[in-house]
């Protein structure tokens, strides 16, 4: 699999926003504001399909995987300022977590960029 760093640094294409899953609602509504979609298509934007049921992603997680996932993905957790603990409070082994990318090194689009 990719690092989503990887998708953010192509060459030619400046983005506005980057969503994530954890706040996937609000950033998906500012898209929609940017858009001046219709109430329509915001109310229709709110039905859920294809629900799915599952545990914590906490309990799929054990302090080795979590490892491995951070060993792979370092870069993204960097970028995007993820804490290297999961949810059940394990932190994976492999070094100290890094402090955020110093500004510059890695441009992230503003917050309002939209607005």
């Amino acid at each position: 699999m990719q690092a989503q760093d990887d998708l953010l640094t192509v060459p030619g294409i400046s983005l506005d926003l980057i969503g994530k899953v954890e706040t996937f609602d609000a950033d998906f509504f500012r898209v929609l504001d940017h858009l001046n979609a219709s109430e329509a298509v915001r109310r229709d934007a709110t039905i859920p399909i294809n629900e799915s049921h599952h545990d914590d992603w906490a309990n799929y997680y054990t302090p080795e995987l979590a490892d491995r996932i951070y060993r792979a993905y370092e870069c993204d957790f960097d970028r995007f300022g993820y804490t290297r603990t999961i949810g059940n409070g394990h932190a994976a082994k492999a070094g100290v977590p890094k402090a955020p990318a110093p500004p510059g090194k890695h441009a992230q689009p503003t917050e309002n960029a939209l607005d």
